[in-house]
């Protein structure tokens, strides 16, 4: 019995020992909202909203806190050192590009680019429009933010 134990133990240990979820890492960069803008919390929304999408599809999901950045530097990006030290697998690169306060509802279109780690290839490129809210209230708002997100990581998850 205590041979048939450790057997079963053993082999238990072994066959988990090459299993590992991939890590994915969220990068937003950001146009259209300052620093002291109000809306700057919808940026949250997004990466929640890809985070989450990421989860349900079995990943590990982490951030980097976003930043403002425009397209020549999200043309131009490079992963750092840590990534691949962090045991990230893969970089979801974001663009948001927030319309300008009062010419629409603050819901970005996205452009984004998976990279490999520790590569730094480019798996894949592509942008999706904003998405309206149903009104222009904060929570339709703020759903339409994590919408995106999700839809971002949809269309990303392909390549992983």
């Amino acid at each position: 019995m205590k041979r048939r134990l450790i057997a079963s133990l053993m082999a238990l240990t072994l066959s988990t020992a090459f299993v590992s979820a991939q890590t994915v890492e969220l990068v937003l960069m950001h146009t259209g909202l300052a620093e002291e803008d109000a809306d700057l919390y919808l940026l949250e929304q997004l990466i929640d909203g890809g985070l989450n999408e990421l989860f349900d599809r079995g990943f590990i999901g982490t951030n980097e806190r976003p930043y403002a950045g425009s397209r020549a530097a999200f043309e131009a990006y490079k992963q750092s050192a840590e990534a691949a030290e962090g045991y990230v697998n893969i970089i979801v690169l974001v663009l948001a590009s927030y319309p300008a306060p009062g010419s629409g509802p603050r819901v970005p279109d996205c452009y984004y680019k998976v990279i490999g780690v520790p590569s730094g290839a480019v798996r894949l490129t592509g942008d999706l429009k904003a998405r309206a809210p149903a009104t222009p209230s904060r929570l339709d708002l703020e759903k339409a933010n994590g919408a995106m997100g999700k839809a971002v990581i949809a269309a990303c998850a392909p390549s992983f």
